[in-house]
């Protein structure tokens, strides 16, 4: 029998594949940009989460700590960009191990702190004993957001690593061009 929790990796990990997929297909982006946004979403949403005082005004302390999402989202997006040039070089050489080695830890961290965050986010947003009003409402679902940015930043860094190609309007364009030149070719 297998364990429950690769069960249910396999199927996180398929879903984050198939995300990264519709990404290339659509955009023409790699997974390392895709991630690199996750990462800048996870920063910005948290430092603004940071910023935000009661009365819809940031404060000094607020914004002294909006600084660690920002410093440690530039800090995700280079170890991104590391583990993508490992990548590269794996393809030439297969006894390299170190970018497997990234994946497991960003997975771990996905796994770890990200989706615990934003379940945590989630509980106490929907708790009726806490305060509902609009501020604290606010803050929660940007806490959730970031939570959620940051989950999927480290997940997708560890998808399948798919060649970047045109987006699908340019290849859509492309192939009206080829059927009217091939039909008016014919004619």
């Amino acid at each position: 029998m297998k364990n429950p929790f690769f069960t249910i990796d396999d199927y996180i990990m398929q879903s984050v594949n198939t995300i990264n997929q519709y990404w290339n297909w659509t955009t023409g982006r790699t997974k390392t940009e895709l991630a690199d946004l996750c990462f800048l979403t996870y920063g910005i949403e948290g430092a603004y989460m940071m910023t935000l005082g009661p009365d819809f005004k940031p404060d000094l302390g607020g914004t002294l700590l909006a600084l660690i999402p920002l410093f440690s989202a530039g800090v995700f997006c280079k170890g991104n960009h590391l583990l993508h040039q490992l990548e590269e070089r794996r393809k030439e050489n297969t006894l390299n191990l170190k970018a497997e080695i990234i994946k497991r830890r960003n997975k771990m961290l996905a796994y770890t702190l990200g989706i615990p965050g934003a379940l945590a986010q989630i509980v106490i947003h929907t708790q009726p004993a806490l305060p509902q009003d609009t501020w604290s409402t606010l803050r929660g679902d940007h806490a959730i957001l970031s939570a959620a940015s940051f989950t999927l930043g480290f997940l997708v860094s560890t998808a399948d690593n798919l060649p970047p190609r045109k987006n699908c309007l340019i290849r859509g364009i492309e192939h009206i061009a080829n059927y009217y030149q091939t039909s008016h070719a014919t004619t």
